[in-house]
């Protein structure tokens, strides 16, 4: 029996001369194989695959009595690629084999090169979609591995993108939870000391945790699937750069105070000389990371970067409609609870006492 083979990029060719060495049987491509292997000559026939078919069968099942074929290509083997050969190529009931190859782009012609590219562009995009989302048959089918290794290897690890997922997933939720609590306990802390106030850090941090979460929450509405790193960052970044457009709100109320206006009037004036500057900001940190989420070509960056565009917008609105009605309900607790906070002005006073007595 001889070796008859067709290779494009080589690795059919070393599959068949390692089977030859290891049987001892003459290995020779199908180009010379017409002069060196008479008709109806037992053959073994290897080639690369084509789009599910293995190039050169047909030829070679002609020429030659063909007793086993094998079919080299790129996907790892498995019962449901032995299945597609058998489906797609004829052998004259030859058995047929498979063994993995690799890609040589370099050594194929241009429209190989283009029709292999746009298969591992629509397997990308394939991937990328699909993200750290597993199906429930992937987590069984992970328990149950699980389940034969620690029967034999307590100590042993599971290897490979699915359960990287996963133990990847189990970690940074801890660790997520950890730096949350750890961010707004600091920015309370730092709210506090500036402003000597026990009620204004949770005010403040209050507003900027419902922008959040409704910016968080948009997404399952939308049902837009998210980077399981997303909490994080928003929860950091977003709190991190617009609780600034707090504080800015409560200066001037508190400057505004000082300067002897009523709560009410305080906090518009407030409202009417910050918003200015708040919306430059939020605008401008809007479009910074919209463009990034319109240029990137990862979704996760894409992803992460509209979170923060759309969270900034949001935090703008929550400082510049809620907040103040906060700070003005609250105002008396704000005085209690604040060294140096300014009391209630003469002008108020006196503006209250007029309107009891107009009403006698």
């Amino acid at each position: 029996m001889v070796i008859v083979y067709r290779s494009n990029t080589g690795f059919t060719r070393e599959y068949a001369e390692m089977l030859g060495r290891a049987e001892k049987m003459k290995a020779c491509p199908l180009s010379e194989a017409q002069g060196k292997v008479g008709p109806g000559e037992s053959v073994f026939y290897m080639g690369p695959l084509m789009a599910g078919h293995i190039s050169g069968i047909d030829q070679a099942v002609k020429k030659f009595a063909v007793k086993g074929v094998c079919g080299v290509g790129m996907s790892p083997a498995s019962p449901q690629v032995l299945e597609a050969l058998s489906k797609a190529n004829y052998t004259s009931g030859a058995p047929i084999f498979y063994l993995q190859g690799g890609w040589a782009p370099k050594k194929v012609g241009w429209l190989k090169r283009r029709m292999v590219g746009m298969a591992t562009k629509s397997m990308r995009e394939s991937l990328r979609n699909k993200g750290s989302r597993r199906t429930p048959e992937e987590n069984k089918q992970l328990d149950t591995l699980r389940e034969i290794l620690h029967k034999y290897d307590k100590n042993g690890l599971i290897g490979g993108e699915g359960a990287l997922d996963e133990d990847l997933i189990k970690v940074t939720n801890v660790d997520f939870q950890m730096v949350n609590i750890v961010s707004i306990v600091a920015i309370l802390a730092i709210i506090a000391v500036t402003f000597k106030s026990l009620s204004l850090p949770f005010i403040l941090v209050l507003a900027i945790e419902f922008a959040i979460s409704v910016n968080m929450g948009i997404p399952f509405f939308t049902h837009t699937t998210l980077p399981f790193i997303a909490s994080i960052v928003i929860g950091t970044i977003q709190l991190g750069a617009c609780i600034d457009y707090a504080i800015l709100i409560t200066s001037r109320f508190r400057e505004e105070l000082q300067n002897g206006q009523t709560p009410v009037r305080a906090i518009q004036i407030s409202v009417e000389k910050s918003s200015t500057s708040i919306i430059t900001s939020g605008l401008s940190f809007f479009a910074a990371c919209t463009g990034v989420a319109m240029i990137a070509k990862m979704d996760m960056i894409a992803s992460l970067c509209t979170l923060l565009g759309r969270g900034a917008l949001i935090s703008v609105l929550v400082i510049l409609f809620i907040l103040p009605a906060l700070l003005l309900a609250c105002s008396g607790l704000i005085a209690k609870t604040t060294k140096g906070w300014p009391k209630a002005s003469a002008r108020a006073a006196s503006s209250k006492s007029g309107k009891e007595a107009a009403r006698a």
